[in-house]
C-alpha cells in the first residue's frame, strides 16, 4: 500500500489564464515542493485534494475561480519517474479530484484537526495550498 502524498506550496496559485511565465514559475514551485522521498505513482488510478488557503478580503483581493487554479498543478505534478518533483505519468489517471478554496479572511480552519504540514503551514504562511495525491483503490 503506498501512502498519500501531502505537501504545502507557499504563495498564491497562477491560474490557467495567467501569462506563461506566471503559470511557469508556479508549476517550479509545486515541483520543488514536493517531498524528495515522495514515491513515484506512476500510472495508477488516483485522488487528489487541494486546499487553496488564501486572504481574499475586498476590495485588495478578488479570489481566483478554483476551476482555474486545478489544472496548473496537475500539470505540474505529471512527468516520468525520474523528472524532480513529478508523481504521476498522466494526469488523466486522476480518478477524483476534491478542492475548496477557503478564504482566511473570513475564516481560518481548526489546528486541532489538521495535519501537522497543515498546522506548518498557517504558522509561515499567510497564502498556501495544500496537495494530497494517493492511489484511488
Amino acid at each position: 500500500m503506498v501512502a498519500p502524498i501531502e505537501f504545502p506550496v507557499e504563495g498564491r496559485p497562477a491560474a490557467q489564464s495567467a501569462p506563461s511565465d506566471s503559470k511557469a514559475s508556479w508549476k517550479e514551485s509545486v515541483r520543488k515542493a514536493v517531498p524528495s522521498d515522495a514515491a513515484f505513482l506512476g500510472d495508477r488510478p488516483l485522488r487528489v485534494r487541494i486546499d487553496f488557503y488564501l486572504r481574499g478580503k475586498p476590495p485588495r483581493n478578488k479570489l481566483p475561480d478554483v476551476d482555474n487554479m486545478i489544472s496548473p498543478i496537475l500539470n505540474a505534478l505529471e512527468g516520468s519517474r525520474d523528472d524532480r518533483g513529478s508523481l504521476y505519468a498522466d494526469d488523466n489517471t486522476i480518478e477524483e479530484i476534491r478542492a475548496r478554496r477557503i478564504d482566511r479572511d473570513e475564516r481560518e480552519p481548526d489546528r486541532d484537526e489538521a495535519s501537522n504540514k497543515l498546522r506548518r503551514a498557517l504558522d509561515r504562511w499567510d497564502e498556501f495550498v495544500l496537495i494530497r495525491v494517493a492511489p484511488a483503490r
